[in-house]
């Protein structure tokens, strides 16, 4: 497992965003300049897990997020899960096509192995408990389809996982050799994971699924139109999915990936010339991915019944 930094208040963003991601995992975190950030991060390990109790309180930014997306995974191969348990404030985490808000004394799991956005409140105070990836998935079957839903704060299964977090803390911090650490983790472990399964192994429905991967699919391309070399292996291997499922997915639509991804270039780059971005059909083409203007201007004008150069000049004064 990893050496770990600590922040104490008043040590300011950077030295917080350096500590959080050696002691976590590659991230690109929002900066923030604003006077009186304080952070505190103080971690402890405990037998083959490691717990860190965090605080964070920016006056008047209101929120701010840190987001670890494919490319940070490819440079940064650490895939632990993460525990997490609300003590005050707010986290909210988007995962797996997924939104969930951390409130005083829920719980989420994470999975680092998978690109999320986490929007931190103004003020935010919570426990991470840090499992390897093979202890995890040894304890909870399923484990990666259980991240991001949370366990409401006021069940009996929250307050369980939440107390035991604090004892489980107090412990790592004490560092009294007279507790057998290596035999409590274990104990722990299976407590939070038999509390996580409890309350959130519940089968979704199989056409709710696909189309929840569909809108990851769907969202990723959004965010890609100008990446005029993705073809269905490489948007299969950025959404982690064999190239059948991805087709699969699509033709329940009766469409492909690749004809959704030219239908959803050619409407946003018709916005944008409508819209003024662009005084030049080649810079709109070029910036939603197409290489070749004179296909751009065919398949345009195919769909919208005018050229794209039509639809600029309409613009003009």
């Amino acid at each position: 497992m990893n050496a770990y930094d600590t922040v104490n208040p008043g040590d300011g963003f950077e030295r917080w965003h350096h500590a959080t991601c050696r002691n976590y995992s590659h991230t690109e975190a929002q900066s923030l300049s604003e006077p009186g950030f304080s952070a505190s991060v103080a971690v402890h390990r405990f037998g083959r897990l490691a717990i860190s109790r965090n605080s964070s309180l920016v006056p008047g930014a209101g929120q701010w997020r840190v987001t670890r997306g494919p490319s940070d995974i490819r440079r940064d191969h650490r895939d632990d899960f993460f525990l997490w348990i609300g003590r005050g404030g707010t986290v909210a985490l988007e995962q797996q096509g997924r939104a969930v808000t951390l409130q005083a004394g829920d719980l989420m799991l994470m999975d680092q192995a998978r690109p999320f956005t986490l929007t931190f409140g103004q003020t935010s105070a919570y426990t991470i408990v840090i499992v390897s990836r093979e202890l995890m998935q040894s304890h909870l079957a399923g484990a990666q389809d259980m991240v991001s839903r949370c366990i409401d704060g006021r069940s009996p299964l929250a307050r369980l996982g939440a107390s035991l977090a604090e004892e489980c803390m107090a412990l790592s911090a004490s560092a009294d050799p007279a507790w057998p650490h290596e035999r409590i983790d274990t104990a722990a472990l299976d407590i939070w994971s038999s509390a996580i399964g409890s309350a959130l192994a519940r089968p979704e429905p199989r056409a709710e699924r696909r189309g929840q991967r569909l809108a990851q699919v769907k969202a990723f391309l959004s965010s890609r139109l100008d990446d005029a070399d993705l073809d269905v292996a490489s948007i299969a291997r950025e959404t982690y999915m064999s190239d059948r499922t991805l087709l699969r997915l699509f033709a329940a639509e009766g469409t492909t990936p690749m004809r959704w991804l030219w239908a959803e270039r050619l409407r946003a780059s018709r916005q944008a010339l409508e819209h003024g971005r662009f005084l030049r059909v080649t810079d709109a083409a070029v910036a939603f991915g197409f290489k070749d203007l004179s296909h751009y201007s065919r398949v345009f004008k195919a769909a919208y019944g005018q050229s794209p150069q039509q639809v600029l000049k309409s613009r003009a004064p």
